[in-house]
């Protein structure tokens, strides 16, 4: 005579059927939620990881620049950069411009050139104010990224260094 099955957990093993048993539906939707568990408590535990690892590693780069108080556009100014590049990775970088009027000019990017330092340190860079940049507020940041081999491009931002325009 067959037992009878209530759809969870009944076909337990008894000695009446020799210690035979069979998976049940219950069996296997309790496996499933296990290993889901399991999943997402190791996916929430890299991911804790990755966040303290990159909240407590610095930039590859880091840097603040101070430029003449009041430029011409067409000019040619000195920006006196404070640096610290903490990577030989190759990167990309270029000038952006962000003025009065709605002024914006985003420089062609080109390779980035500072070597590796373990302190900051100084640079003077001549730099030329763009023709079009009209009278008023003028912010200049330089902004790239690095990548190094086998992993993700990282994203720099270094400035802005605030000028005024003056005819």
């Amino acid at each position: 005579m067959g037992r009878a099955f209530d759809g969870i957990g009944s076909d337990c093993a008894s000695a009446q059927d020799g210690g035979n048993r069979n998976m049940s539906v219950g069996d296997f939707t309790g496996g499933i939620i296990i290993a889901a568990f399991v999943a997402q408590t190791a996916m929430t535990s890299y991911q804790a990881a990755t966040y303290v690892l990159a909240a407590n590693t610095p930039p590859p780069i880091e840097g603040i620049g101070t430029g003449p108080e009041l430029v011409a556009a067409g000019d040619t100014v000195l920006i006196d950069w404070r640096v610290i590049k903490r990577t030989d990775c190759p990167g990309e970088n270029s000038r952006v411009w962000a003025g009065a009027k709605g002024f914006s000019l985003h420089e062609p990017l080109g390779v980035t050139s500072l070597p590796a330092t373990s302190k900051p340190e100084f640079y003077k860079v001549q730099t030329k104010i763009p023709e079009a940049a009209p009278p008023g507020v003028l912010r200049l940041s330089v902004q790239g990224f690095y990548k190094c081999p086998g992993s993700e491009a990282v994203d720099f931002y270094l400035g802005p260094v605030t000028m005024e325009v003056v005819e």
